[in-house]
């Protein structure tokens, strides 16, 4: 597998791609990426560096994701809503029931609990350095999990941790439903009756997240266990 991809943007933000290129080429293996990862941190400033990782490990699984994605107009029952988050669900029915949950970066546990709607559900608060929005704060928002999260509110998770499985809890198919939030909006809101422009005030995009080529400053280099 080519992991170049993964760090180059990275490198070029550093001014260090020709020396990379010069060191590695333009192919990495899962070895060389780690020490890639390494050599990025040295050299970066202790700001710069802001973890992110993909709720679900893609590429390992090899999957895709259908649902409801950010923004989408979308039913529930009569009511219709714009959709505040993406859904990632593998295959179809209950193939990906179970599946691990992982935190998208380093942060702290605001809540963990049952939800009507949500089932089990956690939120985890994030300090980040993103590229298009600087330094910011981030409450991301894992629900439907199959059980409830095993971390108690105020304890601290790491980027690629994992925190739980992918369930169907709140009575849904398997399936994660993932939020980045501006701001505490309140542990059950869903945003009922609020336009698009509502919800891009109040939400960040996922894929500007966690396509980690076209958005993110760095990687996570840790993995759940």
């Amino acid at each position: 597998m080519n992991y170049w991809n993964k760090v180059e943007n990275i490198l070029a933000q550093l001014g260090l791609l020709k020396k990379a290129q010069k060191k590695w080429g333009r192919m990495l293996n899962k070895k060389e990426y780690q020490k890639a990862l390494a050599y990025i941190e040295k050299h970066s400033p202790k700001e710069f560096y802001s973890e992110l990782h993909q709720p679900m490990d893609w590429d390992t699984a090899g999957g895709y994701w259908h649902g409801y994605e950010f923004c989408q107009w979308a039913w529930y029952g009569v009511r219709r809503v714009c959709h505040p988050g993406t859904d990632y669900n593998r295959g179809g029915g209950s193939q990906d029931l179970g599946l691990p949950v992982y935190a998208i970066a380093d942060g702290v546990v605001t809540f963990r609990g049952w939800g009507t709607g949500w089932g089990w559900h956690i939120f985890v608060v994030h300090q980040l350095n993103h590229k298009r929005y600087g330094k910011i704060k981030v409450w991301s928002h894992y629900a439907h999990l199959q059980s409830q999260p095993v971390f108690a509110v105020g304890e601290s998770v790491m980027c690629g941790q994992k925190i739980g499985e992918v369930g169907g809890t709140g009575g849904w198919t398997p399936h994660l439903h993932f939020e980045l939030r501006k701001r505490p909006l309140g542990i059950g809101f869903f945003p009922y009756g609020k336009s698009k422009a509502w919800v891009r005030d109040n939400y960040y995009d996922p894929m500007e997240f966690l396509n980690l080529k076209r958005y993110s400053q760095s990687l996570c280099a840790r993995k759940g266990a």
